[in-house]
């Protein structure tokens, strides 16, 4: 028995291909719903080489360079979310001070990407801006342990933005159950063909011999009798 390419069954079956797809995307609607809606607030960070003059401007800022990867660990440091924690009044019952935080150096730069994620878009939006605020500051106190005057500088070039709507999450999901709802539904289908298609052969054969050939055989048998009688 050969197998119906995939390309057919899907053809022939395609209602309940839909329906099983349209099944999978209200399941992944429904488990959204029950997910708590995020918001994502970003905000963007440009460090600098600071000098009297242009020597010193370059020369601190081959230093900045190399220290970029430091500053942007430091954004999303103990010091830096205490100090974001007193100036918002966030309790210190609650463990963080957003659900989530990150920040990157993107390569060869002297950007800072942050980005806060929280339930409360206010909220993520305000420790976004916070942390801009006190970058230079947190920056300075680290650069002047040691020495006095701080190479590097700080400053925000995109401010805090978080839309008003949600992370997708809920298209997220849709989209994942109506994927795996399709999927299943293909399943199904290849499954329903293959049986209907077992179920034909089977049907087809008397022990083993095919029905055509049986015939022939007994229209055979019958010739014989006839001329022997």
């Amino acid at each position: 028995m050969t197998h119906r390419p995939i390309g057919d069954v899907i053809v022939r079956f395609w209602a309940l291909i839909a329906v099983v797809a349209c099944l999978g995307g209200a399941a992944g609607f429904a488990a959204a719903s029950r997910v708590t809606p995020t918001y994502t607030a970003t905000t963007q960070l440009v460090l600098s080489g600071t000098g009297q003059n242009a020597e010193a401007r370059v020369q601190n800022g081959e230093y900045v360079r190399a220290r970029m990867s430091t500053y942007s660990a430091l954004m999303t440091s103990s010091s830096v979310l205490e100090i974001v924690r007193a100036n918002l009044d966030i309790p210190q019952a609650e463990l963080t001070v957003a659900d989530s935080l990150t920040s990157t150096n993107p390569i060869d730069t002297f950007l800072i990407d942050i980005t806060v994620t929280d339930t409360s878009r206010l909220r993520a939006l305000a420790v976004a801006r916070e942390i801009g605020l006190v970058a230079n500051t947190v920056i300075s106190d680290l650069e002047t342990r040691t020495t006095p005057g701080s190479p590097a500088a700080a400053e925000v070039v995109r401010a805090p933005f978080a839309p008003e709507q949600p992370d997708g999450v809920q298209r997220t999901y849709v989209a994942l159950g109506t994927i795996a709802g399709a999927l299943v539904g293909v399943g199904l289908a290849l499954v329903w063909d293959a049986r209907r298609r077992r179920r034909v052969a089977s049907n087809g054969h008397l022990n083993g011999v095919p029905l055509t050939a049986t015939r022939n055989r007994l229209a055979e048998v019958a010739d014989v009798r006839r001329v022997q009688s």
